[in-house]
């Protein structure tokens, strides 16, 4: 291997489009951008129109943005194949389900299994703690 490779993995070779229950190791903490259609190839030689919904990725301390490693990130942020079960759940973390009021809140996105399938799932972040006097 060149020194130019030293350190890559095939995430940076290959980033993945879509953030996926099978891509995520552990929680991470997102602030919700927009949502958007786009085309999405679920078989070769097919094409369906998704919602897609963008957001960045902050980290847990600091809430500042960060990178996901071995992810496609564009202008928008980051991307995710929206489901049904997965906007209720959002819905519910964010207290509404009028989409127009998403954009700017704080969601924890985590992989579980669900019928043998890695999935994702959304809740409410937790607060932090209250500083002692």
């Amino acid at each position: 291997m060149s020194k130019e490779n030293a350190g890559l993995t095939l995430g940076d070779l290959f980033p993945r489009r879509w953030v996926s229950g099978q891509s995520l190791a552990s929680p991470i903490l997102v602030k919700l951008v927009r949502l958007e259609v786009a085309a999405v190839h679920p078989r070769p030689g097919v094409e369906e129109q998704a919602h897609v919904l963008r957001f960045e990725v902050l980290d847990g301390v600091t809430r500042q943005p960060i990178q996901l490693a071995g992810h496609e990130r564009t202008a928008a942020g980051y991307g995710l194949i929206l489901t049904r079960r997965l906007a209720e759940q959002i819905a519910a973390a964010v207290g509404t389900d009028a989409l127009d009021a998403w954009p700017g809140s704080l969601v924890v996105l985590e992989a579980t299994t669900l019928n043998g399938k890695r999935v994702l799932t959304a809740r409410r972040p937790k607060q932090p703690a209250a500083p002692r006097a």
